[in-house]
């Protein structure tokens, strides 16, 4: 029985092994060029380029990894072209101290000099001499959880030239495209027949809420849904969990309902079981019907409303400081209680909304101050200002 391994050990083991051509790729490159480790945004995933064309080898890396007790799964949507690596088989037998998963990019090489790479559903392209095996260098593997000398890694040679001139491509798996958006009229008739008719509820139980994300934002600064946003948001206050079932059971009765528990990391901090409620229009047994159908040739439909919840917690520990902590993307963040005790209303779409008190100066605690610049490529993980705050504000995990 193998005890207290790490995962890299035989992935990157065998890679080498097999000297196949790869190289770390994704917002894991960007990571390790800045932080000299591989996983500190995606702390659970790991990109990496396979650029080998020997289909022998790529089967004997997927046998390998699989008596090492790996699963090796093919996705090839219209989002992505990638096998997914996780430590699956055999829990019992194998016994790894991470769980991180692997997604292992394929690339295609096209006649004009360029190779793609299917990533977040769309297609980049880099030059094929920049992804060259002869401009890779041996680096020294190293995570949040775990660093070894003598497990190597390939990444390109000049790194940050390779990530200035292909950013936009490394981070294409977080700003992905999504099969909806409020330019087509239909989804936003959707968004705003799914979100009266959610408020109805929520104001029916008299659960405290607001226009949350970039659905508050769009409500602030362009009177309408952000046209390149793909979904609409909420926030509420924890009541009780009495409350929060009750709210659960009303919305399933008309919509179909998805509640996100907190995971064991945070569950111990927060004084309920859920973290996030996802809620989309399609109820019906021929819309579920529908919808696998389209997943099973590679669509999906993403739209949805997310409830976000919040928890009237004190800031590490500090019963001085109370704030409304959530959790998304396994990050703890908050808003600050003067933005949340009080709310005020907007007319959005003909109907009024609670939104943040001081709205202007809470878009600005999410967005930063130049909030009113559009962005299309902005991303919770990356870019929300009250999950990424400054080392004072950091909240404990």
């Amino acid at each position: 029985m193998q005890k207290d391994k790490f995962s890299p050990k035989f992935i990157f083991y065998y890679l080498n092994l097999l000297k196949i051509h790869y190289c770390i790729g994704g917002i894991s490159l960007i990571d390790f060029t800045n932080y000299g480790i591989i996983n500190k945004t995606n702390k659970n995933k790991i990109d990496i380029y396979i650029l080998e064309k020997s289909i022998f080898k790529l089967s004997l890396f997927i046998f390998f990894i699989f008596l090492s007790g790996f699963y090796a799964k093919f996705e090839l949507s219209s989002q992505n072209k990638r096998i997914k690596i996780r430590r699956k088989f055999l829990k019992n037998i194998y016994s790894y101290q991470d769980n991180t998963k692997y997604l292992l990019y394929l690339t295609k090489n096209l006649q004009n000099g360029y190779i793609t790479i299917k990533s977040g559903g769309k297609l980049n392209y880099f030059k094929e001499n920049d992804l060259d095996k002869k401009q890779f260098i041996t680096k020294s593997y190293s995570s949040i959880s775990y660093s070894d000398d003598k497990v190597k890694i390939k990444i390109p040679a000049k790194s940050n030239d390779f990530i200035n001139k292909y950013e936009s491509n490394l981070l294409s798996a977080v700003y992905k495209q999504y099969n909806t958006n409020f330019y087509d009229p239909k989804i936003v008739e959707k968004g705003v027949s799914l979100l009266s008719g959610v408020v109805n509820i929520i104001e029916h139980l008299k659960i405290e809420y607001w226009l949350e994300g970039g659905t508050c934002l769009g409500a602030v600064r362009d009177k309408h849904f952000i046209p390149w946003d793909h979904d609409v948001d909420l926030g509420i206050k924890f009541d009780s969990e009495k409350k929060l079932n009750l709210l659960i059971n009303e919305l399933n009765a008309i919509y179909k309902v998805e509640s996100r528990k907190f995971s064991t990391k945070h569950r111990k901090q927060f004084n309920g079981t859920y973290r996030l409620i996802k809620i989309s229009p399609n109820k019906s047994i021929f819309s579920k019907f529908k919808e696998q159908l389209l997943k099973n040739i590679g669509y999906k439909d993403e739209f949805c409303l997310d409830i976000f919840i919040f928890y009237k917690q004190p800031l590490n520990g500090d019963i001085n400081n109370i704030v409304y902590k959530y959790v998304v993307f396994g990050k703890v963040g908050y808003h600050n209680r003067r933005y949340l005790e009080d709310t005020k209303k907007i007319v959005f779409y003909n109907r009024e909304y609670k939104i943040p008190n001081k709205v202007t100066e809470w878009l600005e605690t999410k967005y930063g101050p130049d909030w009113k610049i559009p962005r299309e490529e902005w991303h919770v993980n990356l870019d929300d200002k009250t999950l990424n705050v400054n080392q004072k504000r950091f909240l404990k995990n």
